[in-house]
């Protein structure tokens, strides 16, 4: 059996997060608490995989939550914990920084995330993907895999609790 809903309240009120339904694209993370713009949302273990196995990964579901090592490695890398939950936003509300040495990636608030909304990061794999470039006019909004833009899909921090920031 999974997780029953008071262990998911328990894990909310620990992390300050909680995974729920998407209308970006199926689940997402969303704060359960608000955070500053700055601070650490999540530090998240990755379970990193060698070179030699990726093109068998590259063949299962995992596909889809891979993270790339950047380390010269030729490794990739499954974030534990909310890591590889967090959904795509052109206009992100969270940053996430990719430490390979210690394998290690920690995902902080780029701006103030209010209570209930969902926290979202910027794919580069999804610029590459499509052939869109960042910080480019040109690039239009990501679509997720139905054809729909991530767009107007978070809530706004002007509905959410920012007390504290």
């Amino acid at each position: 059996e999974g997780p029953t809903s008071a262990d998911r309240e328990l894990a909310a009120l620990m992390t300050g997060l909680r995974v729920g339904s998407s209308g970006i694209s199926g689940r997402g993370v969303f704060a359960e608490r608000s955070f500053c713009s700055g601070e650490v949302v999540e530090r998240c273990e990755v379970l990193r995989i060698p070179a030699a196995q990726v093109k068998v990964v590259q063949q299962t579901v995992l596909r889809e939550y891979l993270f790339s090592c950047d380390d010269n490695s030729g490794d990739v890398a499954i974030a534990l914990g909310y890591g590889s939950l967090y959904n795509h936003s052109d206009d992100a509300s969270a940053d996430y920084v990719k430490d390979a040495q210690n394998n290690m990636i920690v995902i902080s608030a780029r701006r103030d995330i209010a209570s209930g909304e969902e926290v979202t990061v910027t794919y580069l794999r999804a610029w590459l993907l499509d052939g869109r470039r960042p910080d480019t006019a040109e690039h239009g909004p990501y679509r997720g895999p139905g054809g729909e833009t991530a767009a107007g899909t978070a809530e706004s921090t002007a509905n959410g609790d920012l007390s504290g920031c």
